[in-house]
């Protein structure tokens, strides 16, 4: 009847994922075991456990992880709970410690429930940092129900379904807001009062009013799956008509929410339907989407390369250089005595940063380079597979290469051009970008320049040395009779968008993207305005408003145009005839108007976070990494939050912390410079 008939013996951890702060603590109590029944109650609840992680999507490690689960031993006074007669009960009264009963709104008999305010007390009392309380009342009459505290019993329906199975499905209510998908609520043919849903939406994301599930789930859907899937041709019942579809099918099928008609539920049948039937395709999103926010582990790879050691943007540039002979990549930094790198190891380790060059620094002992004045990068120069360092100097330009034991040669000066000095051309980080990329399709990355009167390129030789620089084309450049393009305006970079291994000219001028595509002789064609569009005049796209990138969203091997409009992400793909698509908005998100992005806040980036081969739209918003899946048919999964960290409310700034994207054997890894050195947290299949 209360707190006086029982006691509270003990806790147990069940499962130890990490500390609570950073995971989803499940706290799983009893009611109506006796003393001598607690070995019992551990034995249902080791039960209980075992099933939630072998049902999908809890059977998915990555899920796993974010969950603890902790057992709070309670003696009650009697074995079972009140069954009154209300509701065909026997009219017994028992004396447990949370006072479980059915029939707990005066109508269901299967409604179990208990004092939450006591079983809550309780729950902080022995787990304070806990995220959902569960209730298993040890009767066998069938029950349950899913509020501020989950609860289940032992007994089983008229199927032989129940107990584990009821506790999942009550899991569903109270930890991630799941509705029921019943087309009843005291069963078929028993209701009189639940022909047609009222016309408000509701809240929980498995159900809807709209037969196009627009805003909820319209994105699971596939081409040519009809909406609505399933209609009840007469409301006045339950819906009797078998699957019209597969059984794996996500449309809109009606018949939820307790109502005959006028709800709909994502597939024909699930778990918050059906005991015994698996989570539907909408209702494991919840759940991912839910526990996303204690996928929140990040680990210190390097104690370096941060601010506490005094590096800084405006000072310091930091790369991630891919090793794809063996699948790693290495931290490089230039800092301002020189180069410090630090090398990820077999097991996912990085070893200790070390200075391996007493060059290309801030200060002058080390060269004096300054970010305002001398660009340098990490690249392949001699199709080794290893990174070397290539810097823009005063003279021109400096490369040291990486040897095979993994050291990097002495810095030589390979070009007397590209350079800040007045005798390597009077080149400046305002005015002319100068990038790395293999222009020939030979594996070895090439210095590209954008100058005064247009492109200007330099080829790396078999030999490690570099071809003089050939003005390729008068156009991309910073002078009228080049077009005009300036670096506040005009976004200039290459790529691959024809799969031919080289990389093409792509700029997003005045009146849109235009190619200048590399040809097998190593020149160039003239270049072609492509699409109308992605530029400032045509379609008023702004430097400081909307990041516009290049990324191969289909694995073909072209590169298509992407863009952070003011509505959402466009895309224009890139066609086999060289010709690209009228763009198209595949994602109403991560735009400036479209939640709020902001380039001084946000970065965004394409990344493949799956390893299926196509670029995923990664965004670091306020409260952690945003990832949007583009799909086999090209269109993009709803945007989700797959790591609560790394985002500007967890203290991340543009101005001080670097975030990128490295991929290592097709994980997919967010990697952030901050405070103590370089955090990394893997993404997840969450």
């Amino acid at each position: 009847m209360s707190t006086a008939d029982g006691s509270v013996v003990g806790t147990t951890q069940l499962i130890d994922h990490g500390p609570s702060a950073e995971r989803f603590d499940l706290v799983i109590m009893g009611d109506g075991y006796r003393s001598g029944e607690l070995a019992q109650f551990a034995t249902d609840a080791n039960s209980f456990v075992t099933k939630l992680f072998r049902t999908a999507p809890f059977d998915d490690e990555a899920v796993a992880a974010t969950i603890n689960v902790h057992r709070v031993d309670v003696a009650s006074t009697d074995t079972g709970a009140d069954e009154p007669k209300a509701c065909g009960g026997t009219g017994a009264t028992v004396r447990t410690y949370f006072d479980a009963t059915f029939c707990g709104d005066g109508k269901a008999q299967r409604l179990l429930e208990v004092d939450n305010k006591t079983a809550l007390a309780v729950a902080g009392a022995q787990v304070p940092g806990w995220n959902m309380v569960m209730v298993i009342v040890n009767t066998t009459v069938y029950g349950g129900s899913g509020g501020a505290v989950a609860t289940f019993s032992l007994g089983r329906d008229a199927n032989g379904l129940g107990a584990d199975e009821t506790g999942l499905h009550e899991m569903g209510h109270t930890a991630f807001g799941l509705a029921d998908e019943y087309a009843s609520y005291l069963g078929c043919g028993t209701d009189t009062d639940r022909d047609r849903h009222p016309r408000n939406e509701p809240a929980e994301q498995n159900v809807t009013i709209d037969p196009q599930a627009t805003k909820k789930w319209s994105d699971l859907v596939v081409a040519p799956t009809a909406l609505p899937t399933s209609s009840n041709r007469d409301c006045a019942q339950c819906d009797p008509q078998p699957n019209p579809v597969t059984g794996d099918t996500v449309g809109t099928f009606e018949g939820a929410h307790y109502y005959h008609c006028g709800a709909y539920r994502p597939q024909f049948t699930c778990r918050m339907r059906a005991l015994g039937q698996p989570f539907c395709a909408v209702c494991q999103r919840q759940i991912r989407r839910t526990l996303a926010h204690y996928n929140t582990e990040i680990r210190l790879l390097v104690d370096n390369f941060g601010e506490d050691d005094g590096w800084r943007i405006d000072r310091h540039p930091r790369f991630l250089a891919n090793r794809p002979l063996d699948a790693r990549f290495d931290i490089v930094g230039f800092a301002d005595d020189g180069v410090w790198v630090s090398r990820e190891q077999g097991d996912a380790s990085f070893t200790a940063s070390e200075h391996v060059l007493s060059a290309f620094g801030a200060d002058d002992a080390a060269g004096g380079w300054r970010v305002d004045r001398h660009p340098r990068f990490v690249a392949d120069t001699t199709a080794h597979g290893r990174a070397d360092i290539v810097g823009f100097g005063d003279d021109g330009v400096w490369v040291s290469r990486q040897q095979s034991d993994a050291s990097f040669g002495a810095p030589a000066l390979v070009l007397p051009a590209f350079g800040f000095g007045s005798a390597a051309g009077n080149w400046r980080v305002d005015r002319h970008p100068r990038l790395l990329a293999d222009t020939t399709g030979d594996g070895r990355a090439d210095i590209v320049g954008f100058g005064n009167a247009g492109v200007w390129i330099s080829r790396a030789q078999p030999d490690g040395s570099f071809a003089a620089p050939q003005l390729v084309l008068p156009a991309f450049g910073y002078d009228t009779a080049a077009g005009g393009w300036r670096i506040e305006r005009h976004v200039r970079l290459l790529a691959d968008t024809t799969g031919d291994g080289r990389a093409d000219i792509v700029g997003f001028g005045s009146k849109g993207v235009v190619v200048a595509r590399a040809q097998p002789d190593g020149s160039y064609a003239e270049p072609v305005l492509v699409v109308e569009n992605f530029g400032s005049s045509a379609g008023g796209w702004r430097i400081d408003r909307h990041p516009r990138m290049l990324a191969d969203t289909t694995g073909d091997g072209r590169a298509d145009i992407v863009g952070f409009g003011y509505d959402g992400v466009w895309v224009s793909r890139a066609q086999p005839d060289g010709t690209f698509t009228t763009p198209a908005l595949v994602v109403e998100n991560f735009g400036y108007d479209a939640g709020g992005w902001r380039v001084e806040r946000h970065p965004r980036l394409l990344a493949d976070t799956t390893g299926d081969g196509r670029a995923d739209i990664v965004g670091f918003g306020y409260d952690g990494v945003w990832v949007s899946r583009v799909k086999s048919d090209g269109t993009f999964a709803a945007p989700e939050l797959v790591i609560a960290n790394f985002g500007y409310d967890q203290g991340w700034r543009a101005e001080h912390h670097p975030r990128t994207i490295a991929d290592r054997s097709n994980d997919g890894r967010a990697v952030g410079f901050r405070g103590v050195g370089v955090f990394m947290s893997r993404f997840q299949p969450l």
